[in-house]
């Protein structure tokens, strides 16, 4: 059937309307981009990566100097929540770019996330020192947010030592090519290694290990060792490293790490009397450092119950000088606060715990 002219006519109207529409949509998802202007960065964005929002950082690279230099940023996503950040949860890169000659850099960020923006010495700059040139800066991006990052480089440091294991329950000698040492970032500076993942090394077949180019900051050092060895203790600079964050500092070269394995638990054995010099069935026992300053650490405090018969045994601490005392009254959510381990200790018993070693006490009885 042929169309009047008045037909054509709409029919013509609606087919440009359509082609405009489709061709604004098509535009808007496909916005062509402005060109760089020259001295800008050139910013990579890795595959699966996406902007969204208004939120982004800028900033400066500085070198050792305190002046601009030349380096490569990258930007590390951390998705976990605040407290168990970094190890397997430490996020990934997200993008990279490289600094204009006078050091500036910028990024757009997803709103409400976390980020670590890590900067290192721009290969071919200086290649003698392309490696050992890091700084990092922990960036929060907010709605509607435009975040300053100013990133200092700092030369890494390395660290070295030594895995010892001591078979007291004659377990087979461990194969030390197996063992890995790695280091754990605890502070800000020190996430500058999440760019190639956690420092990590193979010791030797005689247990020593090197970690070098190491970025500066704070970490936890550890080792996986198999079963059924456990690790008993950790030394570096003549301090307890066991739990506690080690510094690497700049430039700086630690080479007396200690890592002592066991295939024996240390343990405390005891009764737990009542004020009548009776057994105390079913008494709440804590065993806790001796040091105030160590209790904070879960490894130093247990808390057991004695069996009908006011007996009980604590397995597991790390060796070191220990309080066992009864616990009398107080609620279950201060248990294990300092204040509550303070009182506590006035009549606890005194027990000091070498590598591997069984000892026995009695706490609580008759007054003194």
């Amino acid at each position: 059937m042929a169309l009047s002219p008045t037909q054509l006519r709409v029919s013509a109207s609606i087919a440009t309307f359509a082609v405009v529409l489709g061709a604004i949509y098509w535009v808007g998802r496909y916005p062509v981009q402005p060109r760089r202007p020259r001295g800008q960065p050139l910013a990579t964005t890795m595959p699966g990566w996406r902007t969204a929002g208004r939120a982004s950082v800028d900033g400066v690279v500085l070198g050792v100097d305190g002046k601009p230099t030349r380096a490569d940023v990258s930007l590390v996503t951390e998705a976990a929540p605040a407290p168990i950040r970094g190890g397997l949860a430490r996020g990934r890169r997200a993008a990279v770019t490289r600094t204009t000659d006078d050091g500036r850099f910028s990024f757009s960020l997803v709103p409400s996330s976390h980020y670590v923006v890590v900067a290192r010495l721009a290969t071919g700059d200086e290649a003698s020192d392309a490696s050992s040139l890091w700084a990092a800066a922990e960036i929060d991006a907010a709605d509607v947010a435009r975040v300053t990052a100013r990133l200092k480089l700092q030369r890494s440091g390395e660290l070295s030592g030594q895995i010892i294991f001591e078979a007291l329950g004659g377990t087979a000698r461990a194969n030390l090519i197996e063992t890995t040492v790695l280091l754990d970032p605890v502070d800000v500076n020190a996430k500058a290694s999440l760019l190639d993942g956690l420092p990590r090394v193979y010791a030797n077949g005689d247990g020593r290990f090197l970690l070098p180019d190491v970025p500066a900051g704070q970490y936890r050092l550890t080792a996986t060792v198999g079963s059924p060895w456990m690790i008993d203790r950790i030394t570096v600079n003549g301090r307890d490293g066991l739990d506690r964050p080690i510094a690497i500092e700049s430039g700086s070269s630690v080479s007396d790490a200690t890592i002592m394995a066991t295939d024996v638990p240390n343990r405390i054995d005891g009764q737990a009397l009542d004020p009548t010099g009776q057994a105390a069935p079913f008494a709440l026992i804590f065993a806790f450092a001796s040091d105030p300053a160590e209790r904070e650490l879960n490894r130093r405090t247990q808390a057991v119950r004695a069996d009908r018969t006011g007996r009980f045994s604590v397995t597991g601490l790390p060796s070191g000088d220990y309080l066992v005392g009864i616990a009398a009254g107080g609620e279950p959510q201060a248990w294990y606060s300092p204040s509550f381990l303070t009182n506590l200790a006035r009549g606890a018993s005194r027990v000091r715990l070498p590598t591997g070693a069984t000892r026995t006490t009695v706490v609580g009885g008759p007054p003194k």
